[in-house]
């Protein structure tokens, strides 16, 4: 009978405090690298597609040699005459190099289906600045193709984001207060914070802990404004306007908005910011977990629609 073989199980060291700032150290400079490398070959590719290009336009006088000279080049260099035939594509719609280290080649694949010009350059400066994953640009560009309007694919709003713990400082009867925000004040009797709101226009901004979510574009949260001191408001997302519940878009909105909060709600909190109230007496907030701008997010799904 025959013995399977034996395999001896590598001893792992312990998750030690110093092994873990060894691992991070590590996995920091593999990802630079990886970004690196994809910023290189980004580079290399609308190199030689300049160089095709140009070789093309010296020699135009003579028969079209485009497709030959590809076919030529591919064989003799053992690459593709599809990958050739991007790099020049590429060359042609960005006759300055486009240095967006945040875009990779599969980025500029898609834009590359764009024809018209200022609305690819649109995009690719929406992807850079949005940090777009390839994902996300090619469901835009689908949506375009759709015939969706380019304004609405294109909606963009600027987050409003300030920081937690600064209170503008009122005169109140024979003292001061805090202005902690949604009409609470704080009478002072200990040291004045170091950073005082400066005016009644700057941004309120809070850690807040979502108790229930209405719709797409409507929540109720539980916020706390400093010193202990919470308040439970209905808010608005700022910039958005999702569909109604009645429809189809806007049970996905609601679905949406619930798995941006992990459906856990109260129990992770993230970050509110708010200016004024809408119509309803509802303050407008722009919305953030982590790095993620909800508002932006349900734009960009075409669950909403802008409404500044």
């Amino acid at each position: 009978m025959r013995q399977q073989p034996f395999s001896i199980q590598p001893v792992l060291i312990e998750r030690t405090p110093d092994y873990l700032r060894l691992f991070r150290k590590i996995r920091s400079a593999l990802a630079r690298g990886a970004r690196k490398v994809e910023q290189v070959k980004v580079s290399t590719f609308w190199q030689v597609g300049k160089s095709i290009d140009q070789y093309i336009l010296k020699h135009q006088s003579r028969a079209p040699l485009g497709t030959r000279l590809l076919a030529s080049l591919a064989q003799d260099l053992g690459i593709t005459k599809t990958c050739l035939y991007y790099c020049l594509e590429f060359a042609r719609a960005y006759p300055v190099f486009p240095a967006l280290g945040k875009l990779n080649w599969t980025h500029f694949r898609e834009l590359l289906s764009i024809n018209n010009s200022n609305l690819r350059n649109q995009l690719t400066e929406r992807a850079a600045k949005e940090n777009w994953s390839s994902r996300t640009l090619k469901r835009k560009i689908l949506e375009l193709k759709a015939g969706k309007e380019a304004e609405k694919v294109l909606a963009c709003l600027i987050p409003r984001k300030g920081k937690t713990g600064i209170y503008r400082i009122l005169p109140w009867k024979e003292g001061e207060v805090y202005d902690l925000g949604f009409s609470c004040y704080l009478k002072i009797k200990t040291q004045k914070p170091s950073q005082v709101r400066p005016d009644k226009t700057f941004l309120y901004t809070y850690q807040a802990l979502v108790e229930d979510v209405v719709d797409g574009d409507t929540l109720w949260a539980k916020i706390h404004l400093g010193f202990g001191v919470w308040t439970r408001q209905k808010l608005r997302l700022r910039g958005v306007n999702a569909f109604e519940l009645s429809s189809a878009p806007g049970r996905r909105a609601k679905e949406y908005v619930e798995r941006f909060f992990s459906k856990r709600f109260a129990k992770e909190p993230v970050i509110i910011a708010t200016t004024r109230s809408d119509k309803y007496d509802r303050y407008l907030v722009d919305v953030f977990r982590g790095k993620r701008y909800l508002n932006q997010e349900l734009l960009d799904c075409g669950l909403a629609e802008l409404d500044l």
